[in-house]
């Protein structure tokens, strides 16, 4: 199966906080490595958004976090896709693909499929953390709560 993410454009809710998102859609698969991650700011609404350029028959999502010590950045992954922009990161209308809340260790790569396939041109990825964690009173960050994703294919 085809990989649609090469080539495609990725936009972000944080972009002065977002580090590397282009890696995401260059079509190099390499894995791992700081430089060819991307992470959002830390805030527990942080989304992107994957233009494919036009409708896609999406079968498989295979994704794959930075290299930490830790399993906190491999839990509650949200993906809809949709055939329609949306502004302000309001992914409601659009079909969910998968959600993963099962933390694994790093280096593992998540694979999920969906059958049927879902139809769409737009991917949007996000954190579903509670947002009590995530951004507590006083504005502190935590790490629990930003996308962090070092390698990603769409199919």
């Amino acid at each position: 199966m085809k990989d649609y993410t090469a080539g495609s454009t990725i936009t972000g809710s944080t972009p002065l906080g977002t580090r590397y998102k282009e890696h995401l859609v260059d079509g190099i698969h390499s894995y791992g490595k700081f430089t060819d991650c991307s992470a959002t700011f830390h805030y527990w609404d942080d989304w992107y958004l994957i233009d494919l350029g036009s409708m896609r028959t999406i079968r498989e999502i295979k994704f794959l976090i930075e290299n930490y010590s830790t399993t906190i950045y491999l839990k509650d992954y949200k993906f809809r896709i949709g055939d329609h922009p949306v502004p302000g990161g309001d992914f409601s209308s659009y079909t969910q693909f998968a959600f993963y809340s099962e933390p694994l260790g790093p280096d593992k790569f998540i694979v999920l499929t969906r059958d049927p396939p879902i139809i769409g041109r737009y991917v949007s990825i996000q954190r579903w953390s509670d947002r009590s964690i995530c951004n507590p009173a006083g504005g502190t960050i935590n790490v629990k709560c930003h996308i962090n994703i070092c390698h990603l294919e769409i199919r």
